[in-house]
């Protein structure tokens, strides 16, 4: 089966069986009506049309397909989207999956050892002699279930893994799994003279690491008593062919339906806080491994939610690497929430003594990370000197600048300039912060340390941010992550006419409005849609779009778009006179929408200009713009 086969069997399914999943919908005659979750919506608006297999809401324009639906609602690409609709008709998604292409021979050794090497410590810790197991349990208030959901075992002393890989009756397979077993740390050679092969692991808790497909690529080893944290309290893997300590989110295979449902996620370190949060009741947990988060971790993350809680250690190192993951965050327009557990350490040890109702109401009123960074800014005394104040803001607009341009940002700029008692206007403070990013270096974060409360002690500790951010692997370059920008109205316009009324795309001068359309989405749908409309039958036409925008990459806002107007779609006989002023008229809105979108561009540089000079070259270019604009003619004049 494939992927083309599961999308088959979504439309069969009437669609409002799977939007009701999401929101409540009445039945008026053929179609069902609901409240739209994409605007304030108080009267229902939203229509579900079973026979076309669409849904549109008439107040925000918003439509399309089931597919297209789910993207939107659960903020998931369209691979999440047809995965979580395969939930919903209780499918197997991954029968619909291509074949992963097989495993190099090391790789599949190494994960088939590591696997094996799990069962084998899990059935240590449920044997007969488990005292020390249930013993830990019992004290970390851990369930039964909670070890068998993360699969906790026990290393006992002595070894268990090199027996079992030298019992393996075929000599080559055994020296290849005895070599890779070395390889990936989970067996050493002893370092006494004629020394043999040792487990690496010996008297742990065994806490299994997967990777996003829930395989075991390595192990933390936790010591169970005080007397063997000698030896170092955690014993980890080593980086290995199978394990990247800063590619892995632990628990991540676990959690991502929970975080997909409570549209949050809470990230704290080390295996225990997660296996606490989980036991209490917060599946939406996951923890990160090593100092911090890289773009392919964040990115995993914020395909799922945009709702991110640092619920890290509270101590010096903690705070350094929450702050870290606050700007990674910032500079993709997310604002993480803070969670402090003072007096406490960590999440473990605060839902211990003080328990899940009080975790719970920690979330609900967590500030901001860049809001707490900010208050640290304030001194308890504000200074009479402008000059001290001014000093201050220019430290706050290094705390912001990872927001770039963002009103999250400049609102709070503006608020804490008032708060300094600056008499300094909106305008004033917005250029002298353009000003500072030009001026920016990258990845420059430079201000003074900031005041965040340490578990430790009473009184308050100063921790820096880090300048070097997030650290990465070498020779790895994370990719420049953009957002595309929003769909212009003008552009919104054209994809609602060539859809609804698609004898527009055979027009002489239909091919001119291309050099006008500024997203390469917009463009390329219309190009696709006109080559499909010259080659289907008209009473298939709504069906063939549908496919199309499911085979085709164009992004949600051009989906959500072409749906509402697919809803709509009526078939219509148009006069030539009638197509060509609807071309015509097109044309003058995409020309006009450009141009406003460069003068707009020309008006933001001018605002943080530098020099006379600069000045003059865009006042000439933004008259001359304006000039254009004048000579084009308001569509209907």
């Amino acid at each position: 089966m494939t992927l083309d086969d599961l999308k088959l069997q979504i439309k069969d399914e009437p669609i409002s069986r799977i939007i009701e999943n999401y929101i409540s919908l009445q039945k008026r005659g053929h179609q069902h009506l609901g409240l739209c979750p994409f605007h304030a919506d108080t009267n229902p608006s939203l229509t579900v049309n079973n026979s076309k297999g669409l849904f549109m809401c008439f107040a925000c324009q918003v439509g399309g397909d089931a597919i297209t639906f789910v993207e939107k609602h659960q903020n998931l690409d369209f691979m999440g989207a047809l995965e979580e609709i395969a939930g919903i008709l209780r499918l197997n998604f991954s029968d619909y999956q291509p074949k992963r292409s097989p495993e190099s021979p090391e790789m599949e050794m190494a994960l088939r050892i590591l696997s094996k090497a799990a069962q084998i410590y899990r059935k240590v810790a449920v044997g007969s002699s488990r005292t020390d197991f249930d013993n830990f349990l019992l004290e970390r208030k851990l369930s039964e279930e909670s070890a068998e959901h993360f699969y906790l075992g026990i290393a006992p002393k002595g070894s268990v893994i090199v027996p079992y890989l030298e019992s393996i009756p075929n000599s080559q397979d055994r020296k290849q799994a005895l070599q890779s077993a070395i390889k990936i740390g989970l067996i050493r050679q002893q370092k006494w003279e004629g020394g043999g092969l040792a487990d690496t692991f010996s008297e742990r808790l065994m806490f299994p690491i997967w990777d996003v497909r829930g395989q075991v690529v390595a192990f933390s080893g936790r010591a169970m008593t005080s007397g063997q944290e000698s030896r170092g309290k955690y014993i980890n893997s080593r980086e290995s062919i199978c394990f990247s300590k800063k590619q892995q989110l632990y628990g991540f295979h676990l959690a991502k339906s929970a975080i997909r449902q409570s549209d949050a996620v809470i990230l704290v370190e080390g295996q225990m806080d997660l296996i606490a949060l989980h036991n209490a009741g917060f599946p939406n947990s996951l923890a990160v491994m090593g100092v911090g988060l890289v773009e392919a971790t964040l990115a995993r993350i914020l395909s799922l939610t945009k709702n991110i809680y640092l619920g890290l250690d509270s101590d010096i190192a903690g705070i350094k690497a929450m702050e870290r993951i606050n700007q990674l965050c910032m500079e993709h327009g997310v604002l993480p929430r803070y969670l402090s557990y003072t007096p406490h350490k960590d999440p473990d040890d605060f839902l211990r003594e003080v328990g899940r109702l009080e975790l719970t109401s920690l979330i609900e009123n967590s500030p901001t990370m860049l809001d707490l960074l900010l208050e640290g800014l304030i001194p308890d005394s504000i200074p009479a000197i402008s000059d001290q104040k001014l000093a201050i803001l220019q430290q706050a607009f290094a705390l912001v600048a990872p927001l770039k341009e963002d009103l999250m940002g400049l609102e709070r700029l503006f608020v804490l300039s008032k708060r300094l008692g600056l008499q300094s206007t909106s305008e004033q403070i917005q250029k002298s912060y353009l000003k500072f990013l030009a001026g920016q270096k990258p990845n420059a974060a430079a201000h003074r340390p900031t005041r965040v409360q340490s578990e430790t002690a009473n009184h308050q500790i100063v921790a820096p941010i880090s300048e070097e951010g997030p650290p990465l692997e070498e020779g790895f370059a994370p990719p420049v992550v953009e957002s595309p920008p929003p769909l212009s109205a003008a552009e919104r316009n054209l994809l609602i006419e060539i859809t609804t009324n698609p004898t527009l795309l055979t027009h002489e001068n239909f091919t001119e409005l291309l050099d006008f359309i500024v997203s390469t989405s917009v463009k390329s749908y219309a190009i696709a849609l006109r080559n499909l409309y010259l080659e289907i039958d008209q009473v298939e036409y709504v069906r063939f779009v549908t496919a199309l925008l499911e085979q085709q990459d164009f992004g949600l806002a051009v989906k959500e778009c072409v749906g509402g107007a697919l809803f709509r779609y009526q078939h219509r006989n148009l006069s030539d006179r009638i197509v060509g002023r609807l071309v015509c008229d097109i044309g003058v809105k995409l020309q006009r929408g450009q141009l406003i979108t460069k003068r707009d561009e020309l008006k933001r540089k001018q605002s943080c200009c530098s020099n006379e000079e600069e000045l003059n070259r865009l006042m000439v270019q933004l008259m001359e713009i304006q000039k254009k604009l004048s000579r084009i003619k308001s569509p209907g004049k």
